[in-house]
């Protein structure tokens, strides 16, 4: 059974995520506040994701998962919000969250958001549990099943591109985002040896029609994204 705990502060939301997420292998949570949310996540045994809105009353969603981190450090967090913008979506990055999701909600995309969540949770668990999780910079370097560098890694190389980019603004680069659309239903549907079959092949395609110095790394589970230098 998943556990997921859904932070806002208003009902009407809370409700709305409660119906739009709601399977009979899941538990969904509500809170309307940091608080509360603390104290839902203090009686979960084991949290598999959260999705926190990014302005709570008293503090911000970021701090509340910076605190329910320390909980849960291997569960899956996304910040939801109504006024996205670059330098928030970058902050999040940093923060290894799996998603950034904009109000008001596309329920699809959202239900994509949450079964690739809840996908990569269950891998990551899966690969400790088989003893592959000593080598812990191995681990975070490397994706475990399609053997990319991870969110980790592409932050460093971000972070470096835009240190250049900075110094010298002729070194431009640029960063794309991809998805799969519906893989959610996929291994809802087909299941999840059929959805990682799928990711493979996807992941050696686009790996096939980028340079050999560009960086393509897994976001999500079903998300990669793509670094291209001296654009």
């Amino acid at each position: 059974m998943a556990a997921i705990l859904v932070v806002d502060d208003e009902p009407v939301v809370r409700e709305l995520l409660a119906q739009a997420l709601k399977a009979p292998d899941r538990h969904i949570f509500l809170a309307e506040d940091a608080e509360a949310a603390l104290v839902q996540a203090a009686q979960i045994e084991t949290l598999d994701l959260a999705l926190v809105d990014k302005n709570l009353p008293g503090t911000s969603g970021l701090k509340l998962v910076r605190l329910l981190r320390e909980m849960h450090p291997d569960a899956a967090y996304a910040i939801m919000t109504a006024y996205a913008s670059v330098d928030s979506a970058v902050e999040a990055l940093r923060l290894g969250l799996y998603d950034y999701i904009t109000k008001p909600f596309d329920l699809s995309a959202l239900g994509n958001v949450v079964s690739g969540a809840l996908a990569k949770v269950r891998l990551a668990r899966e690969s400790r549990a088989a003893g592959n999780g000593g080598d812990e910079a191995g681990v975070e370097a490397r994706d475990v099943l399609t053997g990319l560098p991870t969110r980790a890694t592409f932050v460093r190389q971000l972070d470096a591109a835009l240190a250049r980019f900075r110094a010298d603004p002729r070194h431009g680069f640029a960063v794309l985002v991809a998805d799969l659309d519906d893989f959610g239903r996929i291994n809802d549907s087909l299941g999840h040896t059929a959805g990682d079959d799928l990711l493979v092949g996807w992941v050696r395609r686009v790996a096939q029609t980028v340079r050999d110095d560009d960086m393509v790394a897994r976001l999500g589970a079903d998300q990669l994204t793509i670094l291209l230098e001296g654009v």
